[in-house]
Formats: C-alpha cells, sequence, structure tokens
C-alpha cells in the first residue's frame, strides 16, 4: 500500500526496533510484546513489496529505520499516483 501511495520520488521511511537484550524485560513491564527485526530483515520485507531498502545507520540502537523507493520494474509505465491520505484509502 505504502509503495502504491507514493509521489514520484516519494520515499517509505518505516522505524522500529531491533534485537536487545532488554526486549523480554519490556515485553513484560509494559504489557506491550514487539516485533523485532533486525536491518537486514526490514531490507528483506521492503525488498519483497518492490522497493529498493537501504537502513540508517546513524541512530542509536536498538532503533532501526529504513528508507525505501519503488524498483524501476515498480515503476515502469505506472501512472503517478494522486495524493491520497492513508485514512481515505484504508476506508
Amino acid at each position: 500500500v505504502c509503495r502504491d501511495l507514493l509521489a514520484p520520488g516519494g520515499v517509505v521511511l518505516a522505524a522500529g526496533l531491533g534485537p536487545s537484550d532488554d526486549h523480554e524485560v519490556l515485553d513484560r513491564l509494559l504489557s506491550w510484546p514487539t516485533v523485532r527485526r533486525t536491518c537486514d530483515a526490514m531490507r528483506v520485507l521492503f525488498q519483497a513489496a518492490g522497493l529498493k531498502a537501504s537502513c540508517l545507520d546513524d541512530l542509536p540502537a536498538p532503533a532501526q529505520v529504513v528508507a525505501g523507493t519503488p524498483t524501476a520494474k515498480e515503476t515502469a509505465g505506472r501512472a503517478p499516483a494522486r495524493p491520497v491520505a492513508i485514512r481515505e484509502r484504508l476506508e
């Protein structure tokens, strides 16, 4: 969905948490289980969605941010998408 909503030249940013030693404590303390992925695992998800992905490396662990842009194959022959709010798309 994110790829389809991108304006020409747009970038998808995804933030998450990577593996860390404190994940079990936080999951139990906050009663908020988290799905933690390494940068490489997030990159694989982006690639499966037709996005070229790169990890932003200047964040302190366990923070993870991945930037993705559509691959040439995904944008070939496709008309630019009309800008639309995510909420409108989901309704």
